[in-house]
């Protein structure tokens, strides 16, 4: 047998093994096909549409695993099936799908292809008529995947205190704000300060304000929750808020703030809550 014949039978053999494997690899990364992904987009509406009254626990229990499954999928998939979302919310189709589906299509888009879902996110969030549920979701994506939108967009918004259109809830606009200055880096100190000392904000906002500045530490906002601690609109929630606040924030201070308002509090229940604060954190 000649042997020097088959060596090179053998290599050319290898070669065609390796471009081969190469091929197979090139492959398996590829894009899934436009109909695979409308096959995936398809099921996951199915998955997205809450079941009718009546069903029992066990069986909603699946709803809610399969659903959630199935949205992670598409949340993790490629940019083509987020367009292919967002084509699902254009035109007329999006008045005809179910909300559930509606907000889950643009969190698909939103998270696999932010930068084209950007305008549709401005869109939704500020124009009136479309559901509130959806324009509170577009408002938190906003702040998730477009950050320098949302501060633009969110920061005179929440400054405004008395809104001249309807807007998304104080509290959602407020915590997508947060999300947006954190991923840039950017103080939301006087915000919150702002919010938390304005009583023409609504509660639930002002009460937000004061548990965030509990962790951003500073000399304005130390002076906005001395401030909210000692305000007498007998919101005593808030009162208790800012208090634990100034606590976390500023430890080394707080006893001696705590001492001086409890000198001069009128209000026993807020009192004994004052002297439990200090009996249990001051010296």
């Amino acid at each position: 047998m000649n042997t020097s014949t088959l060596r090179p039978l053998s290599a050319m053999r290898a070669k065609a093994c390796l471009a081969l494997a190469i091929a197979c690899a090139a492959c398996g990364d590829a894009d899934p096909s436009p109909d695979a992904l409308a096959v995936q987009l398809g099921d996951l509406e199915n998955a997205l549409v809450r079941p009718e009254p009546g069903i029992s626990s066990s069986e909603f229990g699946s709803w809610k695993t399969r659903r959630q499954k199935l949205l992670e999928q598409a949340i993790q998939g490629p940019s083509a099936l987020g367009r292919q979302a967002l084509e699902r919310l254009e035109g007329p189709a999006l008045s005809s799908l179910d909300l559930n589906v509606v907000r889950g299509l643009l969190e698909v888009a939103a998270r696999t292809l932010p930068a084209e879902t950007t305008p549709r996110l401005v869109e939704i969030f500020e124009t009136y008529g479309y559901p509130l549920p959806l324009r509170q979701t577009a408002c938190s994506l906003l702040g998730e995947v477009a950050p320098e939108d949302a501060l633009k967009r969110l920061k005179p918004l929440i400054l405004e205190a008395r809104p001249t259109r309807t807007l998304p809830a104080h509290e959602v606009m407020l915590e997508a704000y947060l999300t947006a200055s954190a991923a840039l880096d950017e103080d939301p100190v006087p915000v919150l300060a702002d919010v938390a000392t304005s009583l023409l904000h609504p509660d639930s906002a002002r009460n937000m304000s004061v548990k965030a500045l509990a962790q951003h530490p500073s000399g304005l906002g130390q002076s906005a929750l001395e401030a909210v601690l000692v305000e007498s609109t007998g919101n005593a929630y808030i009162r208790r808020l800012a208090a634990q606040a100034l606590w976390q924030s500023t430890p080394e201070s707080s006893c001696a703030t705590f001492e001086r308002v409890a000198s001069l509090e009128a209000d026993l229940k807020f009192l004994a809550f004052l002297a439990n604060m200090i009996d249990s954190h001051c010296p």
